[in-house]
């Protein structure tokens, strides 16, 4: 179905600020593989002292018990600067929302923050809380850290070598932490701009998708 001018005018804008999204995200995301190349240097440090093949079972296994609540911290801090910035995220779209309504002639409402508890309370990401994804994501390193480690052992590896492994899996890890920053971003996005909506139904009759 066509669009009126007021409603291409208010898709136009909502468009526009798209860009303001895909800028949050990049800064997110650059701080985020700061922070993973902060995790790597601190676990190639602990593995850069007594010869790893030299350690027993107790020695190895403190050594990724160790390390599993480093990568954990990591990862933990990595959500908390994304869900910090979230906050950022939903007023800036109430905002973009009510002015899109504002320049065709519509006085918008300001949502109360109830409105916005569930987008920001925890993020739904493919049917899972953001939580859980950043928890697996954790969960996940440590495995493969675990795995660099026992194998490296196991094969008789130099600590260099072994060293080297470790800063591939964390350097790969980068495209799952792009794509949970991004997910989480235009998610709280989308739910802001709906709910202010909602919020504003006497004046919004409803919502077409535009693609």
């Amino acid at each position: 179905m066509a669009l009126s001018a007021a409603e291409r005018k208010i898709a136009d804008d909502l468009l526009a600020h798209n860009l303001d999204l895909f800028r949050m995200n990049a800064s997110l995301r650059l701080k985020a593989y700061k922070t993973l190349k902060s995790l790597e240097a601190e676990l190639v440090n602990k593995l850069s002292g007594q010869d790893l093949t030299d350690y027993g079972k107790a020695a190895t296994d403190y050594l990724l018990q160790t390390s599993r609540a480093i990568i954990k911290d990591y990862h933990e801090k990595i959500a908390a600067e994304v869900n910090a910035a979230l906050k950022e995220v939903s007023a800036m779209q109430e905002e973009v929302v009510r002015t899109a309504l504002a320049d065709v002639g519509y006085g918008a409402a300001i949502a109360p923050a109830t409105h916005f508890a569930t987008a920001l309370s925890d993020v739904m990401l493919q049917g899972a809380p953001s939580s859980e994804w950043w928890a697996r994501q954790a969960d996940d390193v440590a495995f493969k850290f675990a795995n660099a480690v026992r194998l490296g052992i196991v094969k008789g590896e130099t600590n260099a070598k072994i060293m080297k492994d470790v800063k591939a899996l964390v350097d790969g890890t980068q495209a799952n932490i792009a794509a949970l920053v991004q997910t989480s971003v235009q998610t709280v996005a989308n739910e802001a701009r709906m709910q202010t909506f909602k919020q504003n139904a006497d004046i919004v009759d409803g919502v077409q998708q535009v693609s």
